[in-house]
């Protein structure tokens, strides 16, 4: 896990002004890594004088680049190889900023490590590489690589995409490919990272669309502040588009997959997943109000995330418990890894408010002592970022069952966690995991057999109960929608009733059929009658509560389902009566969760 690194507000410990020459000009002896003749802090080759001199030094200069090696380390001295090729882009005019050259400064902490005492500055590991831009050092995290270096200096000076037509956004949200940048910092030419690109386990893209700039002028903002302050992540890139035409061409294409509802401004999440579909997320500009960042953040990841160096920094964003699995390099071979690695994706659904990673590298496996788990045996399982708390582990003899798993994170919400912050709107889930007794239409095509023709087919001797949502939005009410229908198909399926059937249907997946579309807001449900061969005669209702859906179903359906009803205390209710005495709805539900858990006991 990497640890957050502080920004360097004095870093430069002793600065002097000088007369302006060429600030670029850096010079090594062939062949030595670490020079042995260079002091304390240069710039260039000229030495800089005293530390009250800082404040004018960045006033002077708006951006430089900082390196600090040691040149009794043989593997300390890397990034000076980058700043010697930095320096040859800056002789040829490659590079620029604001049509200058950018500075180079150098500290040899062998020499002059006492100039960083009281600095604020926290060396986990030598060379390292800062960018100052604008009062802020930027920490560059990458290998010694010149072109990612200079990706680097691009996103810190200029954190937004600036996305003027159609052939941009396409481009751009195509994850899979590296972007190809033109502005003023490219003078000549865009430098391609390739195979560097190819290594980045998941790419992620944020666009932020405004019909119009003016009114959103602070949502703008926010969002280049937002980019600037996570400049340092490689596997991200955040980019805008203002232009009214292009947003409205997106809103009537994109529709609920970008935009919410009424709103023809949004942020959305574009990101590559290998196990699953690719699936978009987006920040309503006028609904949300909790924070942008984080929510980049938390978008970035997977449900159950692999830990790795770039998970490592997105992690130390977000304020969740997180929980780290260790697994044995092959865990999918390891039957208690995969039966850990299933139930963990179901866990993820029931407790959004925890963070759950894994990793299988040995080169992880010192983090048993951050865990304080003692013993050997893999899988093994514990809370990663517990400072200041009793080290908290899953049982080592304790099977890893889902219910095992459940009881495990619900004891530990219940008996740590008093405050909603750590709980975010937008959670990465699985929902169909919410709903074990309905069926799923596949949209994806991944599932033929359960494709959009099993809902739609005419002539049916059975009502079909459809839920629409979308997985990428609207936790909360998606949570409680997939929660009636689990009741509403659970009901069905223990009375007997076989002559309605209960599907769900994410409409992240795909293009809804016209057949369903309506001006409901998602989520919601539709009833498609039995033996209904005119379409407009499908019913639609928003269930608030498992009451109002069974209702509809009933009052709606043309098989009789009146079976499941009995014991209800129902039977004079229609849909313009009033409730009566009975098993009410937090009855139903208490009777269902009382028999899941006696099942699952079993």
């Amino acid at each position: 896990m990497l640890r957050k690194i502080c920004l360097l507000l004095s870093i430069l410990l002793v600065l002097a002004t000088a007369e302006k020459k060429d600030l670029t000009e850096y010079v090594s002896d062939e062949g030595i890594k670490c020079r042995q003749d260079t002091p304390a802090m240069t710039i260039g080759d000229e030495f800089i004088g005293y530390r009250e001199n800082l404040a004018h030094f960045q006033e002077k200069y708006e951006v430089f680049i900082l390196g600090i090696s040691d040149s009794s380390c043989d593997i300390c001295c890397g990034g000076e190889i980058i700043l010697e090729q930095i320096t040859e882009l800056f002789r040829n005019e490659s590079l620029l900023y604001n049509n200058a050259n950018i500075p180079i400064v150098r500290l040899d902490v062998q020499k002059h490590g006492e100039m960083l005492q009281g600095s604020g500055i926290m060396l986990d590991y030598l060379p390292r590489l800062f960018l100052y831009f604008k009062g802020k050092y930027y920490l560059y995290n990458e290998e010694d690589n010149l072109n990612l270096f200079v990706h680097f200096i691009n996103r810190v000076t200029s954190p937004v995409v600036d996305l003027t037509s159609n052939e941009q956004v396409e481009r751009f949200i195509d994850t899979t490919k590296e972007f190809v940048e033109s502005d003023s910092f490219y003078k000549r030419e865009y430098r391609f990272i390739k195979e560097k690109f190819e290594k980045i386990p998941k790419v992620t893209r944020v666009i932020g669309l405004f019909s119009d700039s003016t009114k959103y002028d602070d949502q703008i903002s926010n969002l280049t502040k937002v980019a600037e302050e996570l400049a340092e992540r490689t596997d991200l890139r955040i980019g805008i588009v203002t232009d009214h035409q292009l947003v409205a061409l997106y809103k009537k294409q994109k529709g609920p997959f970008w935009f919410s509802e009424n709103s023809t401004n949004s942020i959305v999440v574009f990101r590559e997943q290998s196990d699953i579909e690719k699936k978009n997320r987006f920040f309503s500009v006028e609904d949300e109000n909790y924070d942008l960042k984080s929510w980049i953040s938390f978008s970035s990841l997977d449900e159950v995330e692999e830990l790795n160096k770039y998970t490592a920094m997105i992690l130390q964003d977000i304020q969740m418990p997180i929980f780290l699995a260790l697994l044995p390099e092959k865990w999918e071979d390891d039957k208690q890894s995969v039966e850990l690695m299933n139930n963990l994706k179901s866990c993820a659904h029931h407790f959004p408010q925890i963070m759950y990673t894994y990793t299988n590298s040995s080169e992880d496996y010192f983090l048993r002592d951050r865990l304080t788990i003692v013993w050997k045996d893999l899988p093994a399982m514990g809370l990663l970022n517990n400072d200041g708390m009793m080290p908290v582990n899953f049982p080592r003899s304790q099977p890893f069952s889902l219910g095992n798993l459940k009881s495990f994170f619900g004891h530990f919400i219940n008996g740590t966690i008093h405050t909603p912050r750590f709980t975010l709107p937008d959670v990465n889930t699985d929902f169909s995991l919410n709903m074990p007794h309905a069926s799923q239409i596949d949209m994806s095509g991944k599932l033929p057999e359960n494709g959009i023709d099993k809902l739609l087919k005419e002539d049916l001797d059975k009502d079909r109960v459809v839920l629409l949502y979308n997985s990428t939005t609207k936790f909360y009410e998606n949570d409680k929608a997939t929660f009636l229908l689990e009741l509403s198909a659970y009901l069905f399926n223990d009375t007997g009733v076989d002559s309605v059937e209960l599907y769900y249907m994410d409409i992240n997946q795909g293009e809804l059929p016209e057949e369903l579309k309506n001006n409901r807001i998602i989520p919601h449900f539709q009833l498609l009658p039995a033996k209904a061969t005119d379409k407009k005669d499908f019913h639609s209702e928003l269930g608030k509560n498992i009451e109002d859906l069974l209702l509809f179903i009933r009052d709606n359906a043309k098989n009789d389902v009146s079976k499941a009803f009995d014991g209800l205390g129902w039977e004079d209710r229609g849909k313009d009566s009033q409730p009566s005495q009975g098993a009410s709805s937090e009855e139903s539900t208490q009777a269902y969760e009382d028999d899941s858990e006696k099942k699952e006991d079993l």
